[in-house]
């Protein structure tokens, strides 16, 4: 598996992580870094070994790469027993003042050929883009997130060895910032029954053993040890024998890097596990009856210290140009599918903290189509007296009409929320012919999108200059969907 980019766990504008996979099988691996004009060792790789059912045993390998220089570019080469098998190169992260462009995608990948094409288009359009980032809000691979899938499916199309129909060499040139989607935890978290086991999915949650991302997130004190699980979110209710093959591979990752943040130029970005165990709206709203019941004590101090987490992680960033929300369920959307419409929607609850800590854009994704809102205030009821459907009255919002994105109107009153989960995955229609009292533009008119497109592999693309983002919604032929300015 080729050599991969990520943030690692402590990243600066003058340090990444550089990732790769390999049988299990001894050698002796390290990475050397290009530094005026001689190639310079950067140190020894260490390595952990994925040892779970259903998966060849395998090992990822981590190196350090350090003293980069803050935006700029930089070859590296990988050797094994002091034989050089890769080389390439990447790009560090940006320090604040230096432009930079980000590339935003969800929802990625299927096991259907078709929607493999679709992936492999948009990953050349995005390699294409040159980006200095790259950010997925969660369903990272679309199907259970066990490990098969990130190394068939996931890996070999968006990490690809150039060729007409390959995918894109995104993750070996760019770094890449992720959080966790439905799909990336389906069948280890079986959230509705208030239990995680990996009986169902013994090879799930293969993010904590592929990714390396800050671990500078909210622990809860598990320290890895099963005998401290009822102190999670949500109980574990797995085999020891499996949890412990897990934690021998995900290490001090898991839970720890559900969520965290970081600074790439001026933006300070932060990243949230929204899926239902983490019930950053926990209520017996929200929960299945059984699970209300039976919650643990401590449930209710871990959500506001989750809550609290993020509002001091958010303010320690004030000195940021932006700041930036990424996770993975819609706040505010309109659905693809009979049922969704409204639904799912719990991560409003965070919009109070999100509008005092002067966020201005939430990246989601979850429905598979791009949707853009207008800069929105909203202030929610308690979440014990919401419904599951809206968690909170629309009466409740406000948007900033004034806003346009064009001809000077660039300042937004509010938080633009931001649906870009069109990333390769069975992209949708929506359900409702023109006329239908619910088709967006009708009378009245809906709160929400402002600007939606259906049935389009698309990603969002950011030009960030110091006080100013110029956005657009780039289709895989390269096609501009849509496009505004943000201005502070």
């Amino acid at each position: 598996m080729p050599p991969y980019l990520q943030l690692g766990p402590a990243p600066s504008p003058k340090r990444l992580a550089l990732l790769w996979q390999t049988p299990d099988t001894e050698a002796a691996w390290a990475v050397n870094v290009l530094r005026d004009g001689h190639w310079r060792a950067a140190g020894s790789a260490s390595h952990v070994k994925v040892d779970v059912p259903s998966e060849p045993r395998h090992r990822v390998y981590t190196a350090a790469l350090k003293d980069l220089v803050p935006g700029g570019r930089f070859a590296y080469q990988v050797t094994r027993d002091g034989q050089v098998v890769f080389q390439d190169h990447g790009t560090a992260l940006k320090e604040k003042g230096q432009p930079q462009r980000v590339v935003v995608a969800g929802d990625l990948v299927t096991t259907s050929p078709p929607h493999q094409d679709a992936f492999r288009a948009l990953a050349r359009q995005m390699a294409a883009a040159h980006p200095d980032l790259l950010v997925v809000p969660g369903d990272i691979v679309n199907m259970e997130g066990h490990a098969g899938q990130y190394r068939d499916l996931f890996f070999p199309n968006i990490n690809a060895d150039p060729g007409a129909s390959a995918g894109g060499t995104v993750l070996r040139n760019t770094v890449m910032a992720a959080c966790l989607g439905n799909n990336d935890t389906d069948r280890v978290f079986e959230f509705r029954k208030g239990q995680l086991t990996f009986t169902p999915r013994p090879n799930g949650l293969a993010y904590y053993y592929y990714f390396s991302q800050p671990l500078n997130g909210p622990v809860f004190g598990i320290n890895h040890d099963p005998a401290n699980a009822h102190k999670m979110m949500t109980p574990v209710l797995s085999p020891p024998s499996l949890f412990a093959g897990f934690m021998a591979a995900a290490r001090d990752r898991f839970p720890t890097m559900a969520n965290y943040s970081f600074d790439s130029g001026g933006v300070h970005w932060t990243f949230l596990d929204s899926n239902l165990y983490s019930q950053w709206a926990y209520s017996h709203r929200t929960l299945p009856a059984h699970q209300w019941r039976n919650r643990t004590p401590e449930a209710d101090v871990l959500v506001q210290r989750l809550k609290d987490w993020l509002d001091k992680d958010l303010e320690a960033a004030r000195g940021a140009d932006w700041r930036f929300v990424v996770f993975h369920h819609p706040a505010f959307n309109v659905g693809h599918e009979v049922g969704w419409k409204y639904t799912e929607t719990w991560m409003r609850q965070i919009w109070p903290i999100l509008e005092k800590r002067q966020v201005s854009l939430v990246f989601t994704g979850h429905l598979h189509s791009y949707q853009r809102t207008r800069p929105l205030r909203f202030a929610p009821r308690p979440a014990g007296a919401t419904d599951k459907a809206h968690f909170g009255n629309p009466a409740n919002l406000v948007e900033d009409t004034a806003f346009t994105g064009q001809d000077g109107a660039t300042k937004a009153d509010g938080v633009i929320h931001i649906v870009t989960g069109a990333g390769g995955a069975n992209p949708k229609d929506y359900p409702y012919p023109p006329g239908h009292p619910d088709y967006p533009g009708q009378t009245p008119p809906k709160p929400y999108p402002v600007h939606l497109r259906w049935r389009t592999t698309c990603f969002s693309q950011l030009d960030i200059t110091g006080d100013k983002v110029d956005f657009r919604q780039v289709g895989a032929d390269g096609a501009v969907l849509d496009h505004f300015t943000l201005t502070r």
